[in-house]
């Protein structure tokens, strides 16, 4: 039990000292997708 409250205890802590970090990391990724979402409506696009 100790490890698992430990493993836990971490990212926890984390988040809360740095959480403009946590913040960019989700901007970049809901970047990437709205991206990539973009790209295929151009593809199907030119497809059709």
């Amino acid at each position: 039990m100790r490890h698992i409250r430990q493993i836990s205890a971490v990212p926890a802590s984390a988040f809360e000292v740095q959480p403009s970090i946590f913040l960019r990391v989700l901007d970049l990724v809901l970047q990437r997708v709205v991206i990539a979402q973009l790209q295929q409506k151009k593809t199907d696009g030119s497809s059709k």
